[in-house]
């Protein structure tokens, strides 16, 4: 499952509104009649179960389109960079040089008329390109994100079914059919074992160990959490998943079944038809240059902005000590399709466009360990599927971009609080060196039972995992990382000893558990008692640390490569904040 980076920082008073400096080229997107969803925006078809906290997407830039540098009117930003005007030509006498300081000044004037009126006069243009806002009160955290509803219509994407379309899971490895946004997804974590409760239950959220492993002191939060998850009750048998997550919705199935299967088929066909309309494909054989699987062609208008900045000032105003956590966990969530999408078209441009992208619940229910109470549960992000039948998992990250500041007044007094945007330099590859060796682009070690669970949950025939670490300002890393069946027997051992040591016997995990629970016993400790060995467990860390350093970095993908929503004014401004 996807998450966000977090640093969790204090949360201060929000300051007062700042203008947003906005381009006043403009000029109105036509969309194709053939293709427009009629009533429809992107904010529509945001699955339901998620409505409550989503907000609508934002007015945003399309970086499908080329721009022609030469021409001033087309001239627009980048993500990170601020677009000038060229140069002007070379001048040959003084008569040409006195006459151009004459026009220049003239255009600085007028420049100037302009600029005091765009507020009230939309269609003015500026002689030079603003810059995009760093600061700002209320952050855009749907900022150009293509929803989940949409990517699932993607030529090249294999969605799960609906979760109301499951009557029966014929074993139990079927419970990977539901959706992650499901109620039934969530109900089969109850007391399993997943990767967000692994990487606790291995003790690596622990001071010591997180200090070798160098895990961020914001995720140090300790083994307690995942203690009273795997101590709740938990779906194991068929018998008690069918009962739960199919009867409890339908009556009499083969009826229900029947009656589905006919209204099915003319359900589909509108909904194919509406569909066509999120996705026009690329042909790659005409267009061989062409970036994306297919382009995305949802129109977006300002009222969206609008409806989502009063939606983060209701967060903010209902509870403002969270805020900060908020923004970087709805990040997380809504640029987890972007992400995917970031995946997705670079496989098809390096493998063909025969790759696919598979969506996937949750793996490794049928897997049974001998001799221990523990049960597994792994949700990647997604599946490639390559065309030779080869699958590697996808888990996605999105770095948050947002972090808050506090400026002073003229008494050196803090009187505000914004937030700002700070560039993740420290993803970007050395330079061109794409050699394992580098560090600062590499999988961090606590991501490393996150991935080696998704592939074993898997099975045997998934042998690597890709990882994107996606930015707002700095690209996107592609990672692999190849499984290590050593490795992953060796996280097993560990987290059955977490099991049988603390959940079994309901014994809280003690601070540091797994390098000081045996540190004044020493060499007494035996690895065919209850009890744990430090040294074994301090080997164990060092594999993980060596697994980190031989990740493969792929490729480092360009702001200007990564597909996002677009904008229903191309040339105009993609700001990340909403005030």
């Amino acid at each position: 499952m996807a998450t966000t980076e977090l640093c969790l920082i204090p949360s201060q008073a929000m300051m007062s509104s700042l203008s947003s400096p906005q381009s006043s080229v403009r000029s109105k997107q036509r969309v194709p009649k053939n293709k427009k969803i009629k009533g429809q925006t992107a904010y529509s078809l945001i699955p339901s179960q998620l409505q409550e906290s989503r907000i609508p997407m934002e007015e945003s830039c399309s970086m499908e389109q080329a721009t022609n540098v030469n021409d001033r009117s087309s001239q627009q930003l980048n993500d990170d960079s601020l677009t000038t005007s060229p140069d002007e030509s070379n001048k040959p006498n003084a008569m040409t040089n006195n006459s151009n300081k004459k026009k220049k000044k003239k255009a600085s004037k007028k420049g100037k008329k302009m600029n005091s009126n765009s507020n009230n006069n939309n269609n003015n243009k500026s002689s030079a390109s603003p810059q995009i806002r760093r600061h700002g009160n209320f952050p855009d955290v749907y900022w150009r994100c293509v929803p989940m509803d949409h990517l699932r219509e993607h030529p090249n994407f294999v969605p799960l079914p609906l979760p109301e379309s499951i009557d029966c899971i014929p074993k139990l490895e079927d419970i990977r059919q539901f959706r992650q946004e499901s109620w039934q997804w969530d109900a089969v974590h109850e007391g399993r074992c997943t990767t967000s409760q692994a990487v606790a239950a291995l003790g690596f959220l622990e001071p010591e160990a997180g200090k070798i492993l160098g895990v961020p002191r914001s995720w140090l939060r300790g083994g307690m959490g995942a203690y009273h998850r795997l101590r709740r009750p938990a779906l194991r048998t068929l018998e008690e998943m069918n009962v739960v997550l199919c009867s409890s919705k339908n009556t009499n199935r083969n009826d229900i079944g029947q009656s589905r299967s006919i209204s099915t088929s003319s359900q589909q066909q509108q909904q194919q038809q509406e569909d066509s309309s999120i996705w026009l494909p690329n042909n790659r054989a005409n267009n061989s240059k062409t970036q994306f699987a297919a382009r995305y062609c949802i129109p977006v208008n300002q009222d969206e902005r609008k409806e989502r900045l009063q939606e983060m000032r209701h967060r903010y105003h209902h509870s403002s000590s969270e805020f900060d956590y908020s923004v970087r966990m709805i990040w997380g969530s809504t640029q987890e399709s972007t992400a995917l999408l970031t995946a997705l078209n670079y496989f098809v441009q390096q493998v063909g466009t025969d790759v696919k992208l598979q969506e996937i619940g949750m793996c490794g229910a049928g897997i049974q360990l001998e001799g221990s109470n523990l049960i597994l549960g792994a949700t990647p992000d997604g599946l490639i599927c390559h065309p030779d039948g080869r699958t590697e998992v996808l888990e996605v990250k999105n770095h948050c971009p947002f972090f808050a500041s506090s400026t002073r007044n003229n008494n050196n007094n803090r009187s505000q609080s914004r937030y700002v945007v700070r560039p993740h330099n420290n993803l970007l590859p050395n330079g061109n060196d794409k050699s394992s060796n580098n560090k600062r682009a590499g999988v961090l070690p606590h991501y490393v039972p996150q991935l080696m669970m998704e592939m074993y949950c898997m099975g045997p025939e998934c042998q690597s995992a890709i990882m994107v670490r996606q930015t707002a300002t700095s690209g996107a890393l592609i990672i692999r990382i190849h499984r290590d069946d050593g490795w992953i027997d060796e996280m097993l051992h560990w987290l059955q000893k977490f099991q049988s040591t603390y959940v079994d016997k309901g014994t809280p995990p003690p601070r540091n558990f797994f390098l000081e629970s045996n540190e004044e016993k020493g060499d007494e400790c035996d690895d065919d008692d209850d009890n744990v060995s430090s040294a074994r467990y301090r080997k164990f860390l060092d594999w993980t640390i060596e697994l980190e350093s031989k990740v493969e970095l792929l490729d480092h993908v360009p702001n200007n490569k990564i597909q996002r929503a677009n904008s229903a004014t191309p040339g105009g401004l993609v700001d990340l904040f909403l005030d």
